[in-house]
Order: structure tokens, then sequence, then C-alpha cells
């Protein structure tokens, strides 16, 4: 099977995962982690992935690929250049935590008020706070919100604020350590348990899967699990079981979009 060489452009919540996956790939990869704060503003997260993949040449990779889901509207509108696209067809990067759709959606069906935490997440949510991450665009928001007020007042009185409106027990009664099978990871366990216990909340672990992370470096692209964007196109999201699709060059301006403010 001939090497691929690929440019991986991926959030740097996935960074121990996709660096482990690229590591152990036939494939030659390329790694360039992007900031998770840009979530926040979803224009702006589209913005700085569109940057990366534009300055990516041509001549040295055969494809793109992104560790990214659809993110709410952030990938909506991502338009490839000269090389493909190639990302999972998933909401956010829960899915690419656990592996698959299908293990994500029995989750959220059995405890939709679920909040989510990773090695991954917690410590690139800086030093002085610990970060999770919900499950829909409410959540999105919360988390927005959240970070707002850790950059004004600090984490400590942030989740004061957050816990004196109501704002995590309207949203979220359990907290879910995911972690990943394979991986030697460092335990966070201690600290997502004392916050469970401070908000109220219960508390579960599940073992997440590298399997899309994987796939997707190895050039495992599947159809029913993956997207590829030929150049010129642009994602458009779905918003049903294929999450995504690629659309001609003008699709993004032609549809109706949700909520630019959601993630």
């Amino acid at each position: 099977m001939p090497h691929l060489r690929l440019k991986a452009i991926i959030c740097e919540v996935l960074a121990r995962e996709i660096y482990h996956c690229a590591a152990r790939s036939h494939n030659v990869v390329d790694v360039e982690l992007l900031e998770k704060g840009l979530h926040s503003v979803p224009a702006d997260l589209r913005e700085a992935l569109q940057k990366c993949v534009d300055r990516v040449p041509a001549d040295r990779y055969d494809a793109i690929i992104l560790g990214y889901g659809l993110c709410g509207t952030a990938l909506a509108g991502l338009r490839a250049r000269d090389l493909p696209l190639v990302l999972p067809r998933a909401h956010d990067c829960i899915t690419l935590y656990l592996g698959s759709q299908q293990a994500y959606q029995a989750l959220f069906t059995d405890h939709p008020g679920t909040y989510y935490y990773t090695p991954d997440y917690i410590e690139r949510g800086g030093a002085d706070s610990i970060a999770g991450l919900g499950a829909n665009d409410d959540a999105t928001k919360l988390q927005a919100q959240f970070q707002e007020y850790v950059e004004k007042y600090g984490a400590e009185n942030a989740d004061y604020l957050m816990e004196v409106m109501g704002a995590w027990k309207a949203h979220y009664d359990q907290a879910t350590y995911i972690d990943i099978e394979g991986l030697a990871l460092p335990d966070y366990r201690p600290r997502v348990r004392e916050q469970s216990a401070k908000r109220g909340w219960s508390y579960n672990e599940v073992l997440g899967q590298l399997t899309l992370l994987r796939d997707l470096v190895d050039g495992k692209w599947e159809e029913g699990r993956f997207l590829r964007v030929g150049p010129g196109q642009v994602i458009v999201g779905t918003y049903d079981s294929d999450v995504m699709r690629a659309g001609a060059g003008d699709a993004f301006e032609e549809i109706n979009q949700p909520d630019a403010s959601s993630g």
C-alpha cells in the first residue's frame, strides 16, 4: 500500500491522541494544532481553519485531514482549495474521543445531561481551570460564557458565578470521564470527581476508542464515517445522520444556516 503524505489540522484537545496515531501510521503525517478557544466564536474557528487550509502546499501533500467535527456551524463553509479535505462525520469532538457516532448516541440517549472530561481537554483548559465539554449548542454557548468569565475574573470566580446563576445545573447533572483505551494518559479522575461533587452531579467513567482518529491518519476513509471534500467544494452541514456533505463552491451561501452564535 503506497504511503500518503497528509497534512493534519487538529484541535489541540486531541493532541496526545493524534500524535499517538500519527506515530504508528504507515502514512507520513505532519500535525498542526489550533487552540481550542477558537470554538467560542464559530466564525473565528472557520477563519483560522481556512487560513491553515489555504497555506498548505498542494505539491507536498496528498490530502488535508481535519481533527474536528462539524462543531455547530464552525466548519460549515470551510472550502477545499487544491487538495481534498477529509474529516470524520461527527458533530463534535466527543464522537472522536468515543470512536463512533453510535457510541456517542448510546451515551447521549442514556443520559443527555452529561458533561464530558478528558485528560487533553483538562490540560488545555489552563492551569487554573478544569475544562470539560457538553453535547449540544446550548453547551457550547455555556462554555463560551464560562471562558469569558475566566478571562475577566479568573477560573475560581467564573465557576462561582456560573453556580450562582444556576447555569451548570440547568443543563447537566452528570460528569463523565473519558479514558482512552491503549493510552497511558495522566489521571485526572480525582479532580473531576471533586468538580462533580461540588456541582452536585453524579460521576461516571467510560472507555474511549481511537478508531476514528486512527483511521483518519491511516487513510481508511469509509464513506459512512468520513466526509471527503474535493478541491473547490465546501463543507455543508446537513444536521442529520450524515452530519455534513460536500457542496458546490457557492453551497454555503445558498443554505439557510443555523444561528451563527451557536458552536
